[in-house]
């Protein structure tokens, strides 16, 4: 049946595809893209992460290459299996090797065959991490595991993996965030053959695992507006999980195991929300309609536009210290570039009219302008293989090369103020191989 492998290949990319082109998209649309660099098609890529369902080895919710202490989720949908890690530091190794002077790629543990999720994990609580998705090597159509690793001490910190019984039925762990010592994901259970879906939601602190045991929230098929909508990015902090619904269009809020929507329809910012970051129960995004506008919202106040600045799009990045962002003008469809960039930051507040902002470069010249901001430093993609990263403090710009044949997923994972946590891959062998690297920021 053709339907079902093209709609778990949506959910697919939803979770672990969404990084973006050269620039925010001008549609606005579902944040979907690949990135022509990371992301483009090889045959020779290692595709064993979505392999038929051809029996083989059990893949069921026992098996492992070590005792990761699976236990099972109670309650999901009848066909489902779905397992968290109770020892999940048992699971795999993360170790490094050089790429280049200043430059270190990630050595996937070989019991797995993985992919790292772009644009994802982060700095938190003096931890720097990564998301990858992986699936146990020699165990036929075993089932997927989301592993959130700790790229200091090279073990998982968190674990989940799900399987189902095929047909029609799809079971997904999507996105999972880390943030403020907590976690966040939605699981998702989807029937296609009846038009039937669930999405649970979890939210809890790593070291309390009894809060992770079982869903804050439960959306059954009649608490859902419509049929397909996938919670498709998450964001999290101690108080508050946030997440990014597509092909709805909008951002929801969980706190205390109530939802909020945001975004939405009818609202001061009611166009494809892009780019989020929450810090606390502060949320901000990119309302993405005819321009780029900076909007905001927390779980008790509506959405509303936080910055909008005439004649240009605007695309942020923040850490909590410092809002940074670039304003572009005069975008070209043609060349899908803008005539001219600059450069603003500020430091950060959950108020418009506390906001001062000032420019740090007034033409900024990158090949994507979306960022990430860290240690008062914007750093960006100006090119497959290299990052700039300008310090906001006095604009001062330094440019981070990677070796070639290696590319660059946008925008980074984190900086900190020793290095720049990004995604991507490296050419080996003739085949691209998924890795994730650790570039030294250091003179």
């Amino acid at each position: 049946m053709l339907l079902r492998p093209l709609l778990r290949a949506v959910v697919l990319v939803a979770a672990f595809g969404a990084c973006g082109g050269p620039t925010i998209p001008r549609d606005g649309g579902t944040d979907t893209g690949v990135d022509a660099g990371v992301d483009a098609s090889d045959a020779s890529t290692d595709a064993g992460l979505d392999s038929g369902r051809d029996g083989g080895v059990d893949g069921g919710l026992d098996a492992g290459p070590s005792d990761p202490r699976w236990v099972a989720v109670p309650g999901v949908v009848e066909g489902c299996s779905i397992g968290r890690a109770t020892n999940p530091e048992s699971l795999a190794r993360a170790t490094w090797e050089s790429c280049g002077e200043g430059c270190q790629r990630l050595v996937p543990d070989p019991a797995w065959t993985w992919r790292v999720a772009p644009n994802s994990g982060g700095r938190s609580e003096d931890r720097r991490t990564f998301v990858m998705l992986a699936r146990e090597r020699g165990v036929v159509d075993g089932p997927a595991a989301t592993i959130l690793f700790d790229a200091e001490h090279e073990a998982p910190l968190f674990a989940m993996r799900y399987d189902d019984e095929g047909g029609d039925l799809v079971c997904q762990i999507l996105s999972v965030a880390f943030g403020e010592g907590h976690v966040a994901f939605p699981l998702v259970m989807t029937d296609f053959g009846r038009s039937y879906e669930e999405t649970w939601v979890f939210h809890g602190a790593l070291d309390q695992p009894g809060e992770l045991e079982a869903p804050v929230l439960r959306l059954a098929d009649d608490d859902l507006p419509g049929f397909g909508n996938v919670l498709q990015r998450s964001y999290v902090s101690a108080t508050t999980a946030a997440f990014q619904v597509q092909p709805l269009g909008e951002m929801w809020l969980v706190e205390g195991g109530a939802l909020r929507r945001r975004a939405e329809a009818g609202s001061e910012a009611p166009n494809s929300p892009q780019g989020p970051a929450l810090v606390g129960r502060h949320l901000m995004w990119l309302d993405f309609g005819a321009k780029a506008r900076l909007a905001h919202a927390t779980f008790d106040t509506p959405s509303e536009i936080f910055l909008d600045v005439p004649d240009a799009d605007v695309v942020f990045a923040t850490d909590g210290i410092d809002l940074a962002w670039v304003q572009g003008y005069g975008w070209n469809d043609a060349a899908a570039t803008y005539e001219r960039l600059e450069l603003w930051a500020a430091p950060y507040v959950t108020a418009p009219e506390e906001l001062v902002p000032r420019r740090v470069i007034d033409d900024f010249a990158v090949l994507d302008t979306r960022g990430a901001v860290g240690a008062h430093r914007w750093v960006a993609v100006t090119g497959n293989s290299e990052l700039e990263v300008v310090d906001l403090r006095d604009g001062t710009r330094t440019t981070l090369a990677l070796p070639p044949e290696h590319v660059l997923a946008a925008p980074p994972s984190w900086v900190t103020e020793s290095e720049v946590g990004v995604a991507g891959r490296y050419r080996e062998g003739g085949r691209w191989v998924d890795t994730f690297f650790r570039l030294s920021t250091s003179e």
